[in-house]
């Protein structure tokens, strides 16, 4: 079962392909705060530090010179802020097993 890291880092990633990266954080903490515990959005040891890398990456996007955007368009690079999977991070799982069931609780 997923605990609230990963509830928190798959809401994060989506929210920085929207907003803009000075609003991330408090938009993130809100977002949070409506689906998981409040002890777990308010322990800056647990949901900034799972936030860290896409907070990081939104603000290098934020602070590119208009030369870096220009010379990534015509790369074909579009970055807007979003954490990326890196192919080697996903997991390719065999849910084969499961086919014997008939309901997942």
């Amino acid at each position: 079962m997923a605990g609230p890291d990963m509830y928190a880092h798959i809401g994060a990633s989506m929210l920085g392909n929207i907003i803009p990266s000075q609003q991330l954080w408090p938009e993130i903490k809100t977002w949070a705060g409506l689906i998981l515990p409040a002890s777990y959005v308010n322990d800056k040891r647990n949901l900034l530090a799972h936030s860290s890398s896409l907070l990081k990456k939104a603000k290098q996007v934020a602070n590119m010179t208009e030369e870096e955007r220009k010379r990534n368009e015509e790369a074909g690079i579009h970055r807007k802020g979003a954490y990326r999977y890196k192919t080697q991070t996903i997991i390719d799982a065999d849910f084969s097993h499961l086919r014997q069931f008939r309901v997942i609780l």
